[in-house]
């Protein structure tokens, strides 16, 4: 192994220089000389830049003029996925985003009645495919009440569909206390998500701490849940597309140059 790959799989693994050194040739190095490369790797690592730790170890190793075996560098595991990548596809109640051919399980998915027994209002796919937004270019939507993880079963949620049927987005809202539980629920299923707390302020001049959780698949498929928005105790809740979103950016970049363009 040259001296510079053992540099980044040292550094890369978190480990210190002269441990892996004097795993595979500790008999040829003085009780000075292990004091001398504890001083070395330590310091080598304290190095904020990247390239610069990688040359430091480099040239320590260099600088031994001894080799080391393959069998010395331990097998480390793989590192954990960044913070916010889900671990699986994300999808609702099993049903995929940005796949044709969803719209009917969907509308399935829809109880006859309601958690407290009264009659559900569960539109047939042709009434979904009527009910257009204007918001979402004309798109097919529907909403009705489900059961879904910790939110209070009488919570309507927002689907919108593209006219291939395929799901676009998923929206409802929520208290504090049934995000919060979300976020929790979710990180089991998905991994621990991206976590951001600021300090948010409605039109009242009302202060109150917000956090707000991200998971984003492999497809761009992306939950946004947002503990409080504007109203003090009540906050959002949303799944989009990875088609959603990048429409989304376009719109907002043509606004942009409308906007720029009229100065």
């Amino acid at each position: 192994m040259s001296s510079k790959a053992l540099s980044r799989m040292l550094l890369g693994a978190g480990i210190a220089l002269p441990f892996v050194i004097l795993l595979g040739c500790s008999s040829s190095f003085s009780p000075q000389d292990e004091k001398d490369l504890a001083l070395v790797g330590a310091a080598c690592q304290a190095l904020k830049e990247s390239e610069k730790q990688v040359a430091c170890v480099d040239a320590a190793v260099r600088l031994t003029a001894r080799k080391v075996p393959d069998t010395a560098i331990p097998k480390m595991p793989p590192p954990p996925p960044p913070l916010g990548r889900a671990s699986e596809e994300i999808t609702f109640k099993g049903i995929p985003f940005d796949q044709p051919g969803h719209l009917d399980k969907l509308i399935g998915i829809c109880p006859n009645k309601d958690a407290f027994g009264d009659k559900n209002e569960c539109p047939t796919v042709k009434e979904v495919e009527k009910r257009t937004s204007d918001y979402t270019d004309k798109r097919p939507r529907t909403s009705f009440r489900v059961s879904y993880g910790s939110f209070n079963p009488y919570r309507p949620f927002h689907f919108t569909f593209n006219r291939d049927g395929s799901l676009q987005a998923v929206r409802s809202g929520g208290s504090v206390g049934e995000l919060l539980a979300m976020i929790a629920n979710l990180s089991e299923k998905y991994g621990p998500p991206s976590l951001q707390t600021y300090e948010n302020q409605n039109g009242f001049g009302a202060k109150f701490e917000s956090k707000i959780a991200k998971w984003v698949d492999i497809r761009g498929t992306q939950i946004l849940i947002e503990s409080q928005t504007e109203k003090v105790g009540q906050g959002r809740f949303t799944i989009q597309s990875g088609a959603e979103i990048a429409e989304e950016v376009k719109e907002a970049k043509l606004q942009s140059d409308r906007a720029k363009g009229s100065l």
